[in-house]
């Protein structure tokens, strides 16, 4: 670990990309941070620019998945009410509202 330390004062200035050697050592924030502050303005902002839309898509796909998982309960609920399973049990297995499952 001190090698790396070492060598990351030595070129931390000069340092455009992380060096393999130094992926999951601990360091990747501050390398980030690093590299970040060596770039020009306007690369800067491109980085922002594509850090957003990153971060932006990973949450539409969250919101994606939580909406799936949300008919995925809706159609278990729908098929314990057309057995006749009581609405305070189906309630307890699927994590619905009774509001919800009565409107089912």
């Amino acid at each position: 670990m001190q090698d790396y330390i070492l060598y990351l004062i030595k070129n931390i200035g000069n340092m455009t990309d992380i060096p393999t050697e130094f992926r999951g050592k601990g360091l990747d924030k501050l390398l980030e941070t690093c590299m970040f502050a060596n770039m020009n303005e306007a690369t800067q902002m491109n980085y922002v620019r594509k850090m957003m839309a990153e971060r932006d898509r990973a949450g539409q796909l969250g919101y994606a998945h939580h909406q799936g998982r949300e008919e995925e309960k809706k159609a278990i609920a729908r098929a314990f009410k057309a057995e006749g399973v009581s609405i305070d049990i189906i309630a307890k297995c699927t994590g619905l509202t009774l509001e919800q499952i009565s409107t089912l």
